[in-house]
């Protein structure tokens, strides 16, 4: 992917004059399957069209295996948001890089789903990040650092986020 910096700069200058339009709303919305497959399937909608994304959980918890799991999805859309964070910030900064790997990880302790015990589900999530280019290993830590302040998907695992829940009856 090309990062197109006229757009992010149109898009901060659209920001800039009406703050409003700095804030964007995203939703998923999915079915659960009872019967044999993965468990979730969504279609989600982005610019260019649409796709149908499933999950299932490992055999280990009741699942079939069928499918990526959530953490799995969790993992890869928080290793995709700092891709494309890096990306941008690599474009910004005008850094010289031809190949960027993000790799994501995490300890899930299992405890609490299983009710013996309350530990915290996730002990850890971390990023690994390998480059090629000229750009030098301090500006691509400072890159990184940038990255972590500004990424969604990093500000979601390392900032309380108010969740709320609702559940309705329907024929």
């Amino acid at each position: 992917m090309k990062v197109n910096l006229q757009a992010i700069e149109k898009f901060a200058a659209e920001v800039e004059k009406n703050p409003a339009a700095g804030t964007k709303e995203k939703s998923v919305a999915g079915e659960c399957n009872f019967g044999d497959g993965p468990h979730f399937s969504a279609t989600v909608e982005f610019a260019q069209g649409k796709t149908t994304l499933t999950a299932d959980n490992p055999p280990f918890m009741g699942g079939s295996g069928s499918a990526p799991d959530p953490v799995n999805l969790c993992l890869f859309g928080t290793a995709s948001c700092f891709a494309g964070t890096m990306m941008a910030i690599i474009a910004q900064r005008g850094l010289s890089v031809h190949k960027l790997t993000v790799s994501a990880h995490n300890r899930i302790n299992f405890h609490r789903a299983l009710h013996l015990g309350n530990r915290p589900p996730v002990e850890e999530v971390w990023l690994k990040l390998e480059y090629s280019g000229d750009a030098t290993q301090s500006d691509m830590h400072v890159a990184m650092n940038e990255a972590l302040e500004t990424c969604p998907g990093a500000y979601c695992i390392s900032r309380p986020i108010p969740l709320t829940a609702e559940v309705r009856k329907t024929n």
